[in-house]
């Protein structure tokens, strides 16, 4: 009789084990599928603002130096139409310059203080005034 019982609670404690051993596995599974899906959220993030860099800023900046380079060239020749071209040039560089500050704007923690999330949003505010 007693060597029934003792198999039986045996068996019953190596039971208790695997399901709490599974359990805990299972757990870690999910935790480590948890940070594989953040990282890959992290990695389609950072795609996604080089392309954003590349498509706007670097476009930008690219067109800037070609105007420049232009403008180096026609101070000599023609110094009215340098002007001209920098005259018409500067608008395109304050807008790739906003275009910046968006982006790096929304690189930002989400979560603020009260007090962060005022100085945030007066910084924020007076980009645009």
């Amino acid at each position: 009789m007693w060597e029934y019982v003792s198999t039986r609670t045996f068996f019953f404690a190596i039971v208790g084990w695997l399901v709490s051993f599974i359990a805990r596995s299972e757990e870690r599974r999910r935790q480590r599928e948890a940070a594989l899906q953040q990282d890959l959220a992290v990695a389609q993030e950072q795609a996604r603002i080089a392309r954003e860099l590349h498509d706007g800023a670097g476009k930008a900046l690219v067109a800037a130096i070609q105007h420049a380079q232009l403008c180096q060239h026609l101070l000599s020749r023609a110094p009215e139409q340098a002007k001209q071209q920098l005259s018409e040039h500067i608008p395109t560089l304050h807008h790739a310059l906003d275009e910046m500050r968006e982006l790096v704007f929304h690189l930002r923690p989400a979560s603020f203080s009260p007090t962060e999330f005022a100085l945030a949003l007066r910084q924020y505010i007076a980009r645009f005034s």
